[in-house]
């Protein structure tokens, strides 16, 4: 039997494109992984500056004209420069956050149908489309984004919006900018060697003393914060009581290196969930009962999670708390997945939520993806 995929009727395979605010990933449908995945970066020739759609959205969130020009630009370079296709040849899925704002949606489109004179073009949902490759239905999605990270409990195939929760700097940019913040107060670099990212002196280089310099950080550019991120810090097990996490180097460049304190190492996720929970050794950990770590904490990552099923019927929550799938850039963070459902488990004998969910303590579970990596299961 053979299959047939959007856009390959009687047509070329369609072009599928999932644009986020720090990446975009292209590549054609029926493929098993998108051929590249650039910076969304957006070029303006009026200004000549080059902006992430992040930090373009930020300043030009209302101005059409704006948001013209730059799209026209990126869509072409699309295309042409990586794509290397015709767009009158081939339809366009476009796999898009639902909370992007409108306005670019509505520029896309005129810019796609008016310039590029494209076949058709199909808007689907991240958090609802990533479960069509695993054959689920139904499941929690969470997606950790750039600037935020999204709740959408989806039954059946459509999305519960009325339940849907936004923890805003809960993204990637949020722990990115965590980690410069705790490097400035911890970190040691080599004194005998001058960084190229200051002029000064080398006895004036940022040191292991007791006071030294934020300028040598604060001069880091972003993409080497993300490269000590991705290569040096995990979220430990809290079972395991693993408190002597050791340092590691970090080489800059042939010239610089930086050491990365252990603790900075394994606490710079410690704010998605929260105050640590109170638990005592490893085979104890499933009795401990955590009460002031999710009462006392607002707005983190397992509350919002119970907000988000409690808004659900009490059917479908049984379900969906048996099927949580965590997709997005953040979802590949070593030891994330097992202390998130950890904690899950232990909130469930908190006065907050026990409740609504005393009996579900040890019925979450994750969703596995053998098919692809979580963080572009969407575009898939």
């Amino acid at each position: 039997m053979e299959y047939q995929f959007y856009g390959t009727e009687k047509s070329l395979p369609a072009l599928v494109l999932e644009i986020g605010c720090q990446f975009t990933k292209i590549g054609f449908a029926g493929e098993a992984a998108p051929r590249h995945i650039i910076r969304s970066f957006f070029s303006q020739p009026s200004s000549n500056k080059v902006m992430t759609l992040a930090e373009f959205t930020g300043t030009n969130r209302h101005k059409k004209e704006a948001w013209m020009e730059v799209i026209q630009s990126f869509v072409h370079d699309i295309y042409f420069l990586y794509a290397q296709c015709n767009p009158k040849e081939r339809r366009l899925v476009i796999c898009e956050n639902i909370l992007m704002p409108s306005l670019f949606r509505d520029c896309l489109a005129k810019i796609l149908f008016y310039h590029f004179q494209v076949i058709a073009v199909t808007y689907v949902n991240t958090q609802v489309i990533c479960l069509l490759p695993l054959l689920q239905p139904s499941s929690l999605v969470i997606d950790f984004g750039f600037l935020e990270c999204r709740i959408l409990p989806v039954y059946e195939g459509i999305g519960i919006t009325y339940a849907m929760r936004t923890i805003d700097g809960f993204g990637a940019l949020g722990t990115l900018l965590r980690l410069k913040s705790m490097l400035k107060k911890d970190y040691i670099l080599d004194p005998s060697i001058v960084s190229f990212f200051d002029s000064s002196s080398p006895s004036s280089s940022p040191s292991s003393s007791s006071s030294p310099s934020s300028s040598f950080i604060d001069n880091l550019p972003q993409h080497v914060i993300e490269d000590i991120l991705i290569k040096t810090c995990f979220v430990p097990d809290e079972s395991k009581q693993e408190k002597n996490v050791g340092d590691v180097i970090y080489q800059i460049d042939s010239h610089t290196r930086l050491t990365i304190k252990g603790h900075i190492r394994s606490r710079v996720f410690d704010h998605l969930f929260g105050p640590p929970s109170s638990s005592t050794s490893g085979d104890d950990v499933d009795d401990v009962v955590v009460d002031d770590a999710v009462d006392d904490a607002e707005g983190n990552l397992i509350t919002e999670t119970f907000q988000a099923l409690s808004k659900v019927g009490i059917d479908t929550r049984k379900e969906l708390s048996r099927k949580i799938l965590i997709i997005g850039g953040m979802s590949g963070v070593p030891g994330l997945r097992l202390r998130f459902i950890r904690r899950l488990n232990l909130a469930c004998n908190s006065p907050l939520f026990s409740s609504q969910f005393s009996g579900m303590k040890g019925k979450f579970h994750l969703l596995k993806t053998p098919i692809a990596p979580p963080n572009y299961l969407s575009w898939l």
